[in-house]
């Protein structure tokens, strides 16, 4: 007896049963199919959006690596290009940070690309940033703070990225002497046991 014959001669209610089953099943699996190929277009499309943020705020990430000094003292010496060239950059890390806490990138995706490039900017513009909050009375920039510390994290946590230090040149450091901005704290000891096996358990896991 064929398989087509078997189910022929199931009595109705059975035969409607099966066919319901089958036709659910099969509209699970074209669902999932497509909700894959979402995830993987908006994922395509935040990805490529998170590298043109990179590429258009390129030189204003210039300008704040080697121009910007801000004086909270003196904020009014800030030269107009150089507010909006920071206020830019923030804007910018502001969208990527978005990208990661909404699931849209995932964490190591960004910071093997650009985790010294968070880590070099919020170093300038922190300054810049508390005195925006002052100024307007609510938070600024809360999300690029949370981004640096996650980007230190993934700095740390990598055995290859914690034997460096992250450099920048300043406008107040010497010719060609690029000063240390941060770079991993070792600890030693049992406390430098536990450190690294917290590092090894957030390497593994990819934690950031």
């Amino acid at each position: 007896m064929s398989l087509l014959d078997w189910f022929l001669n199931l009595d109705t209610r059975v035969q409607v049963a099966i066919t319901s089953t089958l036709i659910i099943s099969l509209g699970l699996v074209i669902a999932l199919y497509n909700l894959r190929l979402l995830i993987r277009s908006q994922t395509m499309q935040s990805a490529s959006q998170f590298l043109d943020f990179l590429e258009s705020c390129k030189s204003d990430r210039h300008i704040i690596y080697n121009e910007f000094v801000f004086d909270p003292n003196h904020p009014e010496e800030l030269p107009q290009e150089h507010r909006e060239a920071a206020e830019r950059v923030i804007d910018s890390l502001n969208r990527i940070a978005m990208f990661i806490e909404n699931k849209l990138l995932k964490p190591e995706f960004v910071f093997s690309l650009c985790h010294t490039v968070v880590i070099r900017c919020w170093f300038k513009l922190e300054p810049y940033a508390a005195y925006k909050e002052q100024q307007i009375g609510g938070r600024y920039a809360r999300r690029v703070k949370r981004l640096d510390v996650r980007a230190k994290s993934f700095h740390d946590i990598r055995p290859h990225q914690r034997i460096t230090s992250i450099k920048i040149q300043t406008p107040q450091s010497e010719k060609n002497t690029p000063i240390v901005i941060y770079k991993t704290n070792k600890l030693t000891g049992v406390s430098g046991f536990f450190q690294r096996l917290f590092w090894r358990i957030q390497y593994v896991f990819k934690i950031y």
